[in-house]
């Protein structure tokens, strides 16, 4: 069952289980072939194994559900058939009629780093699967056990329309790791200028110091990015 699912051989899959095959078995590493097809994308089989009774919100080992893994791999069709089968509630886990709370539970589910599915979709860039779960209740302030959330990530790779999306959904700029870097530490050490820019409009603190008491103009200057550098020196700070 597993390695149908894996290969994305539906036929085979829909054979296994018309023969009484498991929809929830695992294996070594607590993942079940609802996650297996979340990895790969196969947004068909999603469907045909949530009809049969696949557990929505099911975890790996590392406390990671289909959600977390389709996120993180950017696959924008199956984190919206995942979503959409919570709010038709077509699979039998869940409630005909779901709350706005399960609904928020879902999609911010967190895996045993704190990690939510929307802060593995902005690390990653993608943008489109982002703005899905932000439409949809994703809370773009939590951070996983670093401290970091989704508008850090963004910034530290240099993803400005992901970037862009958070602040437009009120993510605050003034919210520090636990090693304090802000997001415009993240984007100065990335050297993305555009970013450094979008985080100026919202005032910034350009000036502002993490706990080894480097300044964005240091990370900038340490990572040979002239032209952020520049930026500092030249753009309006608050």
């Amino acid at each position: 069952m597993l390695c149908a699912c894996e290969s994305g051989h539906q036929n085979v899959v829909e054979l296994l289980l018309k023969a009484g095959a498991q929809v929830n078995v695992k294996n070594f590493n607590g993942n079940t072939p609802l996650q297996f097809v979340a990895l790969h994308g196969f947004h068909t089989l999603v469907v045909e194994l949530l009809k049969k009774g696949a557990i929505l919100d099911e975890m790996n080992d590392n406390g990671r559900t289909a959600l977390h893994i389709s996120s993180n791999e950017g696959h924008l069709k199956t984190v919206q058939v995942l979503v959409n089968q919570l709010l038709t509630a077509s699979h039998p886990q869940v409630p005909h009629k779901v709350t706005h709370q399960k609904l928020l539970t879902f999609v911010n589910t967190r895996d045993f780093d704190n990690r939510t599915a929307l802060l593995d979709a902005c690390e990653k860039g993608h943008c489109e699967v982002a703005r899905f779960l932000v439409e949809n209740k994703s809370d773009v302030s939590i951070a996983d056990f670093s401290g970091r959330n989704p508008l850090h990530v963004a910034c530290g790779e240099g993803y400005h329309p992901v970037v862009q999306l958070l602040l437009e959904n009120h993510a605050n700029i003034h919210t520090s790791d636990y090693n304090l870097r802000f997001p415009i530490h993240w984007a100065a050490k990335c050297g993305n200028v555009e970013i450094i820019g979008a985080l100026i409009e919202k005032r910034a603190n350009i000036h502002v110091v993490d706990a080894m008491r480097d300044t964005p103009l240091h990370l900038a200057c340490d990572g040979g990015h002239l032209e952020v550098s520049y930026s500092f020196l030249f753009l309006p700070s608050y």
